[in-house]
């Protein structure tokens, strides 16, 4: 105890008339703990009355919220789009334009004066561009024949013809090769001179040749074929032969016989521009 409590008797003489003498400063013992004691039974009432509020009330009590850690977000990985091997796309010479066939997978380059385009698609614009360009009936009414008789999937023609003399024809075949016949490129030329030599024309040459693209067979051969009423000309054609997978393209060039020196290059670009897309 603290010693201050030794100095105090629990009854006072009335008669000791003696006075404590009050503290100089500072708090007493007995003001610390009646101060304390004050302060505790507020404390004590407050909590009472708290209680007492809100176990008559209809409302619940506030809960305090739980906040979850912040769950990292994961950006998804793009997925790459899968994109097409790139294609090699030649312009042997410069003006010259890119025609497109079979669905977009084919392509050869012609100079810029011709047109043509996807027989199998759009032969009706083809031949309606022909009519606009060549006023011959005769011509075109044997080049929409051999289309619809033939396996052609492309032709194209010259329009810078004023002379209406015969340019270059570009006619390109596709023929299917069944899988279980036995060929090879060798067998595939002979047979083709064989039929042509039935036709009454001849082969003037036979090679196989290596284009940009790819390995090829090629004939010249002389012709004859109508170009008006009445008039014969003696053409001659380069059919060059490539073999893609099942298929056997054969890109046919015809002009005149006497011209095919001087269109040469013309159709050897032309040809080595040809491409599909595997």
């Amino acid at each position: 105890m603290n010693h201050y409590f030794d100095e105090f008797e629990d009854e006072v003489d009335e008669e000791n008339d003696f006075e404590e003498p009050e503290p100089s400063g500072g708090w007493q013992s007995r003001e610390i703990l009646i101060l304390g004691g004050l302060i505790l039974g507020i404390i004590v009432v407050g909590v009472i009355f708290a209680v007492l509020i809100f176990s008559n009330s209809d409302e619940p009590l506030p809960q305090i919220a739980t906040l979850a850690p912040p769950t990292k977000t994961v950006e998804p990985t793009a997925t790459p789009r899968p994109t097409a091997t790139p294609k090699p796309t030649l312009t042997p010479i410069a003006g010259w334009s890119r025609f497109a066939f079979d669905r977009e997978e084919a392509e050869i380059w012609l100079p810029e004066t011709y047109q043509g385009g996807d027989t199998v698609e759009y032969l009706d614009i083809v031949m309606l561009t022909l009519q606009t360009f060549v006023d011959d009936e005769i011509y075109n009414n044997w080049v929409e024949n051999r289309i619809n008789e033939n396996d052609i999937v492309f032709f194209g023609f010259d329009t810078d013809n004023e002379e209406k003399v015969l340019t270059i024809d570009v006619f390109i075949f596709k023929e299917k090769i069944p899988a279980d016949l036995v060929l090879t490129m060798d067998d595939y030329l002979n047979q083709m001179m064989d039929n042509l030599s039935e036709s009454g024309n001849r082969v003037v040459d036979r090679q196989i040749v290596q284009l940009h693209n790819y390995e090829a067979g090629r004939i010249f051969v002389d012709v004859e074929f109508e170009v008006g009423e009445d008039i014969t000309v003696r053409g001659r054609q380069a059919i060059y032969s490539i073999w893609q997978d099942d298929v056997m393209w054969s890109v046919l060039f015809r002009t005149s016989k006497e011209d095919f020196k001087s269109y040469q290059t013309v159709i050897e670009n032309s040809a080595n521009s040809f491409f599909v897309q595997p």
